[in-house]
C-alpha cells in the first residue's frame, strides 16, 4: 500500500510539473533587511516572521487517464533574526504523510553585507516513520538547514505541499510561536470546484470580508491578511493553536469531476464519505 501511494504522489508530481504548475520556476522577491525590528521590540523571541504568504489552490489533476481532486498549498516564510538563540530557527523540519507530498523547497539565508546564501538541493533529508514507528511508516519528516545565516540577517524559504486527499488538509492558523508581523492565506480552485471556508479568532467565528483577488489566470482568489499576532506558546495541557490565534477551514463542498459529482454540503454527504 505503501508503495503504491509513493507511486500515485510522484505521478501527480510528474503531472503538475508538466503543466507548469510546479515551483521549479520559483524566484524570491527583493528583500531588503529592514532596520526594525530587533531585539528591543521582541526580547523574548530570537527571532520574528516578517511575512508568512500561504496559498491554497483546489485544482482537477489528469492522471493516467484519471481526473483526480487535489490542493495544492505554497507557503513562502521570511524570518529576521534577532539573536543568537533565533539561529535555531534555520533548522526547518515539515511533516510528511500519506495524504500529502512537500516538495519544489527552497530557501537562502541575506546577510548584513548583502551577501545571499543559497540553500543547496542536496541538504533536503527525508526521513519516514519505518524506524520509529513501524505502524506509520507514511509519517515522517523533511529537514533541511538554511546556512550562511547571521544574527540581524534574513532567512526565508519556500515549498508546495500536494495534497490527494483534500478532504485531509488542516485548519490553518494564521498565528505561530514566533512573532509574526503579517501572515496571509489565499484560497482559490478550479471553475468547476466550489468550497467553503469559516474564519475564526481564537473561540470565536467571525464573519470575515476577505480581499477579492484574481490569480494569473484569471480566477477569484480570496485573501485574508492578519498582522501583528502574538506569539503562541506550547505548553503542557495548552488547547490548540486555533483557540489561540485567527484560523481558517476550509471544506470542498462540491466539484465535478469527470462524470462524477463530489459533494460535501450536508451531513449526509459527510456520511457517504
Amino acid at each position: 500500500v505503501v508503495v503504491k501511494n509513493i507511486k500515485f504522489h510522484l505521478l501527480v508530481l510528474l503531472t503538475l510539473l508538466i503543466q507548469g504548475c510546479g515551483s521549479g520556476f520559483f524566484r524570491f522577491p527583493a528583500v531588503v533587511i529592514p532596520p526594525q525590528p530587533t531585539i528591543a521590540d521582541f526580547p523574548d523571541s530570537g527571532a520574528v516572521v516578517l511575512n508568512d504568504v500561504r496559498s491554497v489552490d483546489f485544482r482537477l489533476s489528469e492522471t493516467r487517464g484519471r481526473t483526480r481532486l487535489i490542493a495544492i498549498e505554497t507557503h513562502h516564510r521570511r524570518m529576521k533574526v534577532l539573536s543568537k538563540h533565533g539561529l535555531k530557527e534555520t533548522t526547518i523540519s515539515l511533516s510528511i504523510d500519506g495524504f500529502s507530498t512537500v516538495t519544489n523547497i527552497v530557501a537562502r539565508a541575506l546577510r548584513l553585507d548583502g551577501t545571499v546564501v543559497e540553500m543547496r538541493r542536496d541538504a533536503i533529508r527525508n526521513s519516514t516513520g519505518v524506524d520509529s514507528n513501524p505502524n506509520a511508516s507514511q509519517l515522517g519528516q523533511v529537514v533541511f538547514t538554511i546556512p550562511g545565516a547571521q544574527v540581524g540577517g534574513i532567512i526565508e524559504y519556500y515549498y508546495e505541499r500536494v495534497y490527494t486527499e483534500p478532504d485531509m488538509i488542516p485548519v490553518w492558523v494564521l498565528g505561530d510561536r514566533l512573532p509574526v508581523l503579517r501572515s496571509e492565506l489565499s484560497l482559490s480552485s478550479d471553475p468547476f470546484v466550489k468550497f467553503q471556508y469559516r474564519f475564526g479568532r481564537g473561540p470565536r467565528l467571525v464573519d470575515a470580508n476577505p480581499l477579492l483577488r484574481s490569480t494569473e489566470d484569471g480566477r477569484d482568489r480570496l485573501v485574508f491578511v492578519e498582522s501583528n499576532l502574538p506569539v503562541i506558546h506550547s505548553e503542557l495541557g495548552s488547547p490548540h493553536p486555533a483557540w489561540l490565534s485567527p484560523w481558517v477551514a476550509v471544506v470542498v463542498s462540491s466539484a465535478q469531476i469527470g462524470g462524477r459529482k463530489y459533494r460535501m454540503e450536508t451531513w449526509a454527504h459527510v456520511g457517504e464519505r
